[in-house]
């Protein structure tokens, strides 16, 4: 309700763009609920000829008026997501769901920046968005990612790491 509808505006862009990455900068599975979201994510995967990946996030009060899933139940959603949205049988809630067409994996990004959820997106993620700061910041950061991919067995250096910062250009600090 904050803007027009993702998907929509998604599916025109992949059908009239070629090259471009397309995908959310993030939505939650508070809004959409996880089978839908990663059912859509796959379709606009599909449309775009491969180009599409999933942004998610554990939600949050921007104009909102839910609270943000607690850690345990964002993970079960990413876990689920990174599963279905791959073509493989997964697990939500108890129930074990398979998409008889899935068959391109569709990459999932998660929007980290507390020490679980940048170890998450280490574990399970194909990259992570986080919000910048100092460099120090983002060592530490970039250490739990780090962290998160050497216990899955994955090689840090291919996970994705993408830096959303606000930039203020001005003839002075005033």
């Amino acid at each position: 309700f904050l803007a027009r509808d993702v998907f929509t505006a998604l599916a025109i862009v992949a059908l009239n763009t070629q090259r471009v990455q397309i995908g959310h900068g993030v939505v939650d599975p508070l809004t959409y609920f996880p089978t839908a979201l990663g059912n859509a994510a796959a379709t606009l995967h599909e449309l775009s000829g491969g180009r599409a990946f999933l942004g998610l996030g554990a939600g949050g009060p921007a104009g909102k008026f839910m609270e943000p899933l607690p850690f345990k139940k964002f993970e079960e959603s990413v876990v689920f997501l990174k599963r279905f949205m791959s073509g493989e049988e997964a697990e939500y809630k108890g129930h074990k769901i398979h998409s008889e067409w899935i068959k391109d994996p569709v990459p999932l990004y998660l929007a980290a920046d507390g020490p679980r959820s940048l170890k998450l997106a280490g574990r399970v993620g194909d990259g992570v968005i986080t919000m910048g700061g100092s460099p120090t910041l983002m060592k530490w950061k970039l250490k739990f990612v780090e962290e998160g991919a050497e216990e899955a067995g994955r090689d840090p250096a291919k996970i994705n790491v993408w830096v959303r910062s606000v930039l203020i250009l001005a003839d002075s600090k005033e």
